[in-house]
């Protein structure tokens, strides 16, 4: 080898190695100081509820404060964006949810965030699936009779949703395109007035989280049609999927995600991924979560990446094929 070859291999292999001392040093010294989860929806939300039971535990098992801050707006897009300019050094946090990583890129294009400044996976926390929801006086009390009821009658019946571009909304848009019926969507301001104006049957139809939703099927309020997990939900052992109710390959879901500033070097990756882990597998976190109708899922970054892919190009046809718009 070439002496001047050989000097640039040496000068390589001693920045490498100097790289590699600073990640360890940096994964051993972090954190040093209190860290912020950035989440983009209100207080007591299902995200604001998963960020704070993760807070807890981190705080615990780091040994500094991990507080939630509560940056509502756009959509989500305003936390995403905020720790997407974030220094990348593992103190700003964002709790990611499926609607902010795999509906808005393509549902808002005028606001997406710039590739280099997405936030980075961690850990993918927890999922829920949602139920098809029927207002008591509604007819149909499995899938397939609803189906033979929209056919016979296209364009007749409605679906309430938590607001145009939901999981709810496209949840339901899934269903209608794999079950070749028409159903008139109608859009609210959350789930709560949706499902109002459900048991009070002025709309048939709405899909809801298994969370929210549970009490008020078993209070006789409303029917459950399916859910759309690939197993049945324990909470509601007799409501089919469904994959049980003939619809082939339907499932959907609502997820829950830990994510980093871009460039955020990975040995503080790695430590806040394994720091997450141990916490949603104690049985404390699990139970809260399993009480919350969610689902532990507790995958690191390669698989939270993969996730975030298959749901964004799967809502996107969804979005796309139905013409869904923001305006």
């Amino acid at each position: 080898m070439k002496p001047r070859v050989w000097t640039a291999v040496i000068a390589a292999l001693a920045i490498y190695g100097i790289s590699l001392q600073q990640g360890a040093a940096q994964q051993s010294d972090y954190p040093k100081s209190p860290v912020r989860i950035l989440v983009g929806f209100p207080p007591s939300s299902g995200p604001d509820l998963v960020a704070r039971t993760l807070a807890v535990s981190l705080s615990e098992s780091l040994g500094q404060p991990f507080f939630v801050e509560n940056r509502v707006g756009a959509r989500g897009n305003l936390a995403l964006e905020g720790v997407g300019i974030a220094e990348p050094n593992g103190y700003t946090l964002l709790l990611a949810t499926s609607a902010q990583m795999a509906i808005n890129p393509t549902l808002y294009t005028e606001s997406r965030v710039d590739p280099a400044k997405a936030p980075i996976p961690v850990t993918l926390a927890t999922s829920n699936a949602l139920l098809l929801l029927a207002a008591p006086n509604f007819p149909p009390t499995t899938v397939r009779e609803l189906i033979d009821l929209a056919k016979a009658h296209p364009g007749k019946y409605s679906y309430a949703s938590a607001g145009l571009g939901s999981e709810h909304h496209l949840a339901a848009e899934l269903f209608a395109r794999l079950a070749g019926i028409n159903l008139v969507h109608v859009p609210y301001r959350g789930f709560p007035s949706a499902v109002t104006d459900v048991i009070a049957g002025n709309v048939e139809l709405a899909f809801g989280g298994v969370p929210p939703a549970t009490s008020l099927v078993k209070a006789g309020k409303l029917k459950a049609l399916a859910v759309t997990s690939a197993k049945r939900y324990p909470g509601l052992p007799d409501v089919p999927t469904f994959i049980e109710s003939g619809i082939a390959g339907y499932e959907a879901y609502a997820w829950y995600g830990l994510m980093a500033s871009p460039n955020t070097p990975r040995p503080i990756i790695d430590k806040l991924n394994e720091a997450t882990v141990k916490a949603l597998h104690s049985p404390d976190v699990a139970k809260r979560f399993a009480a919350m109708g969610m689902d532990v899922i507790a995958q690191g970054p390669q698989d939270f990446a993969a996730r975030i892919g298959a749901d964004t190009r799967m809502w996107a046809q969804i979005i796309q094929t139905s013409g869904i718009k923001t305006q």
